[in-house]
């Protein structure tokens, strides 16, 4: 009886998670991902001006965070519809940590590139995997 009971909770978390990373990377990709990747490269090029060769780069909605924040809100919503809570203020601060920590990796990219593009290819490649370590981290750090 108690197997059942996890597995259930364990299909119940995956369900809600899926369900809760579309709706919350449609309505980001949509609404908020273009004005925040603005506002993201708009602050790097008045940080490090003409240091970079933007050019090199096609800053897509995707580069803006959104898809890690959806990711990391729909892991606590997930945990939050099967019973473990997650404080509001350390989520909310969880997000702005990481909306930070994709700037820092647009920068890192961007300095890659002062090595070669393939160098930076793969630092970007690499990003995304520090980014989903950083978002676990975040999902230990916000339940309790």
């Amino acid at each position: 009886m108690f197997y059942l009971t996890m597995v259930n909770k364990k299909i119940k978390f995956i369900l809600y998670f899926i369900i809760s990373f579309i709706v919350f990377l449609f309505i980001g990709l949509k609404v908020l991902a273009q004005p925040l990747i603005h506002l993201q490269v708009l602050l790097i090029k008045i940080i490090f001006g003409s240091f970079f060769n933007y050019l090199s780069f096609v800053f897509v909605p995707e580069c803006s965070g959104i898809v890690s924040i959806s990711a990391y809100l729909s892991i606590i919503l997930a945990f939050k519809l099967v019973k473990i809570k997650a404080s509001t203020e350390i989520v909310l601060k969880s997000v702005l940590f990481l909306f930070i920590i994709n700037i820092i990796r647009l920068i890192v990219v961007l300095f890659s590139e002062k090595i070669s593009f393939v160098f930076a290819e793969i630092v970007h490649i690499i990003s995304w995997f520090i980014i989903a370590v950083i978002i676990f981290w975040l999902v230990i750090k916000s339940k309790y």
